[in-house]
């Protein structure tokens, strides 16, 4: 039962990432001039991007909560940096242009999880 809570906490986490980076993508095909397409860019976004995160992301969180706690330094501050070391691997992945949304994503999915940590 344990295991579910855990899971339903880092998907709610990864949705909220999603929201987050659908918002951005929409935002920018807007400002990009292309005003009738932003809507599609971010329906396609919030489609596709939880398949392409869920996998990475469970295994960057799944590190985090394994080795946050037993470091000499804050669990908190130790979770951010190994979630943000996953979102620069996602940067160094696919370069700065689109890279720096891996970074957005893994810190907005720091912060909901945190906020989601029972206790």
């Amino acid at each position: 039962m344990v295991f579910w809570k855990w899971l339903a906490r880092k998907l709610k986490a990864l949705l909220m990432a999603v929201v987050v980076i659908s918002l951005i993508m929409g935002t920018m095909t807007f400002l990009d001039g292309t005003f009738d397409q932003a809507y599609q860019v971010m329906a396609l976004t919030a489609l596709f991007a939880p398949f392409y995160g869920l996998f990475p992301a469970l295994l960057v969180t799944a590190l985090s909560d394994r080795f946050a706690a037993s470091w000499k330094y804050p669990r908190k501050w130790t979770a951010l940096g190994i979630h943000l070391l996953g979102g620069c691997l996602f940067l160094f992945s696919v370069g700065p242009y689109w890279g720096w949304l891996g970074v957005v994503a893994a810190f907005v999915f720091w912060v909901t999880d945190e906020r989601l940590r029972p206790g």
